[in-house]
C-alpha cells in the first residue's frame, strides 16, 4: 500500500493538481478509487499538525470532491433509477433531481457515460430532458415548446396524459385549434415546425371530439328535461 500511495500522491502529481482543475479530477478519481484508499490518502496528507496545515489546500479541494462524488454516489443510486424509469412520469421526477443545474446534469452524464453501453438508453432519454429545457420557446401566452416535447417524450413511453392535460387546459381557456396553428407558425426553422405537425393535427381532433362531447351532453340534458 506504501509503494501505492507513494505513486498516487507523488509531489508531482500534486503540484500539477494544484494548477490544473483535469490534472485535479483526474488525481483525485485515483484517490476515490475505494474507501480504502481514499482514507490512506486524507490519513497520510494529515500524518501530522505540520502536514495537515502544509496540505490543506489539496486537503480542501479532496474533500470537496468527496462530497460532489458522494452525493452522484446518491444520485445515481442503483434503486432510484431503476424506480425511476418504470413510467415516465417517475423518470421525469428522476431527472428534475439530476437537472438542479447545469454542472449537476453534466456530472451526472459523465458518470453515466464511464458505463455507456447499459446506461446508453438512460443517457439518451436523459439528453432529450435537457434539450426541452435548454431550447424551450414560449409560442403564445400559456404555450411553450416543452411542453409539446415533454408530451412527444411520454408518447414515446405510450404515456397520452401529458399531452391530454395540456390540451384540455387549452381547450378551457378557450384556445382553439386555428390558434395553436398560429402559434405554431411562429417557428421559423420549418424542420422544427414539422416536428410540431402531429401535435396541431391531433389537437384539432381532440377540440373536434370535445365539441360533439358537449352536444351531445347538451342533447341528452335537453332530453331528460322533456321526460
Amino acid at each position: 500500500m506504501k509503494e501505492k500511495l507513494d505513486d498516487l500522491m507523488s509531489a508531482d502529481k500534486i503540484e500539477k493538481a494544484l494548477v490544473d482543475p483535469k490534472d485535479r479530477d483526474a488525481l483525485f478519481k485515483t484517490w476515490y478509487a475505494d474507501e480504502a484508499t481514499s482514507k490512506s490518502v486524507l490519513a497520510r496528507l494529515q500524518r501530522t499538525p505540520a502536514d495537515t496545515l502544509a496540505n490543506s489546500k489539496i486537503i480542501s479541494k479532496f474533500n470537496t470532491f468527496i462530497k460532489k462524488e458522494k452525493e452522484l454516489d446518491d444520485l445515481l443510486d442503483p434503486v432510484k433509477i431503476k424506480n425511476g424509469m418504470q413510467n415516465f412520469k417517475k423518470q421525469e421526477a428522476l431527472f428534475r433531481t439530476w437537472h438542479v443545474d447545469d454542472a449537476t446534469a453534466l456530472a451526472v452524464t459523465a458518470r453515466l457515460d464511464q458505463n455507456r453501453m447499459p446506461n446508453f438508453p438512460i443517457i439518451l432519454k436523459f439528453n432529450d430532458y435537457r434539450t426541452r429545457l435548454h431550447y424551450n420557446v414560449v409560442l403564445a401566452p400559456g404555450m411553450e415548446t416543452k411542453m409539446l416535447d415533454e408530451s412527444a417524450a411520454a408518447l414515446a413511453n405510450f404515456d397520452t396524459k401529458p399531452m391530454t392535460k395540456i390540451y384540455q387546459s387549452w381547450y378551457d381557456k378557450g384556445i382553439t385549434s386555428t390558434e395553436f396553428t398560429s402559434a405554431l407558425n411562429t417557428i421559423k426553422d420549418p424542420n422544427k415546425r414539422e416536428k410540431y405537425d402531429r401535435f396541431e393535427r391531433m389537437y384539432l381532433w381532440f377540440t373536434e371530439m370535445k365539441v360533439k362531447q358537449e352536444a351531445a351532453a347538451a342533447a341528452k340534458k335537453a332530453a331528460e328535461a322533456m321526460d
